[in-house]
């Protein structure tokens, strides 16, 4: 998949709500796919 996600809110609770909604999304589309879900990693080992 390799996107790059992003959300925003008028708020902070609904930018929390916008999150955990593009993460569910992402998460069936892995599942569609088939492709596994890739593995954590630490912020400071990507960049």
């Amino acid at each position: 998949m390799g996107q790059q996600w992003r959300t925003h809110g008028e708020t902070y609770e609904e930018a929390v709500t916008q999150g955990i909604e593009a993460l569910e999304s992402l998460v069936m589309a892995y599942e569609a796919s088939g492709e596994p879900l890739p593995e954590p990693s630490n912020v400071c080992t990507v960049a």
